[in-house]
């Protein structure tokens, strides 16, 4: 059981009686100096940036960290699970549970507007032993 080491999915994992491991690479994409701002905060202040924040996957220059660079190192961090065996449990957020799902669909980057997950809800994922498959999406957790 691995989860996200903010303190949500710290108590997402406790809600459901979980023993999790915080684990770094479960990390929200680093929003840099936006980080807890709302988008229409964001677009009141920085209207362009946003805009190429959400045209150009590369961008970063709100300091942060860009949607290559998350999708990157989630793509990593699902390929350290291929070879673990077993199953993992991973509790982390809408923007780390996005890029799985495109990088397991090996789906443009562009889908990543496309995908809404919702809070409280699990979406698994299958390794088959050759390769990943997205099994479930947005499935609610119990109450």
């Amino acid at each position: 059981m691995l989860t996200s080491p903010r303190l949500a999915c710290l108590e997402t994992a406790a809600r459901l009686a979980l023993t999790a491991l915080p684990d770094d690479g479960l990390a929200d994409m680093d929003y840099g100096r936006w980080s807890g701002l709302d988008l229409d905060s964001v677009a009141a202040a920085e209207p362009g940036a946003l805009q190429r924040w959400i045209s150009d996957p590369g961008f970063h220059e709100h300091g942060g960290e860009s949607r290559a660079g998350l999708a990157l190192r989630m793509a990593a961090w699902l390929d350290r699970l291929q070879g673990a065996g077993g199953h993992t449990v991973a509790i982390t957020h809408a923007a780390v549970i996005k890029s799985l799902i495109l990088h397991v669909l090996d789906a443009p980057e562009a889908g990543f507007w496309r995908l809404d997950i919702a809070p409280g809800t699990a979406t698994e994922l299958r390794h088959d032993g050759r390769r990943w498959a997205v099994s479930t999406l947005n499935c609610p957790l119990p109450e």
